[in-house]
């Protein structure tokens, strides 16, 4: 049997001076403003190789589990998860596909302070065959992502190829992968195979400014690194 994926997202809110990270993505996002406690959509858009960004699929063609929330396809109404979104005339010119991520994102208030954030979480049925060589082909070919907050892009590798990195955390890094390129040169060097990862965590920061979001960031860790099998 394969094994299941257990994907992460931290929506992470940090309240800077005249600037703050924040958690959330679905509001009026064609007026542009917010007022705390309206919903931010986080749309997904495209996946393919980074070495040819025209060979370019809908995000969900990789078996990408649902978030827990209200959104999921279980829920009473079946959720926004997956919903084509209504494009404009831009998007449709510009070759997109957006369909809702499926994440219950909130914008903060006023008062927040500090950083903040909320965690959801999503868990795939195990991978049947197909599914888990569409992800080792994302890995293999270094396929990318991208996602949008209110109009702002981020982008997201989906996976990795690297040795066996239990032995490699075991034999030279600990918990530490911050040095997995050297990992993965060392290996290659020594004639070793190796192996298709992918991320099952990330962390997106919404950086804010009263009533408008005014940057985005999308990071994938390390320590998170599944193996496809």
């Amino acid at each position: 049997m394969k094994q299941s994926v257990r994907s992460l997202l931290t929506v992470a809110t940090t309240t800077l001076v005249g600037t703050s990270s924040i958690r959330n993505v679905a509001a009026d996002e064609y007026t542009h403003r917010y007022k705390a406690g309206d919903k931010v959509d986080l749309w997904v858009n495209k996946v393919g190789p980074y070495a040819n960004p025209q060979e370019a699929y809908e995000y969900y063609i990789l078996p990408y589990c649902a978030p827990d929330t209200i959104h999921h396809p279980d829920t009473e109404g079946g959720g926004q998860f997956n919903k084509l979104k209504s494009h404009s005339i831009g998007e449709r010119l510009g070759g997109h596909a957006l369909r809702h991520s499926g994440h219950d994102l909130v914008y903060p208030s006023d008062t927040t302070i500090g950083e903040t954030g909320v965690l959801e979480t999503c868990t795939t049925k195990p991978l049947d065959d197909a599914q888990a060589k569409l992800f080792t082909t994302a890995a293999n070919d270094q396929w990318f992502y991208q996602m949008y907050v209110d109009d702002l892009p981020v982008w997201g590798m989906v996976g990795e190829m690297l040795p066996d990195l239990d032995a490699a955390k075991a034999e030279h890094f600990g918990s530490d992968l911050s040095h997995l390129e050297e990992a993965v040169a060392r290996h290659e060097a020594m004639g070793g195979a190796l192996k298709p990862y992918v991320y099952t965590k990330r962390t997106l920061q919404v950086s804010y400014n009263k009533e408008r979001i005014i940057k985005v960031d999308l990071t994938s860790d390390p320590a998170s690194l599944s193996e496809v099998k």
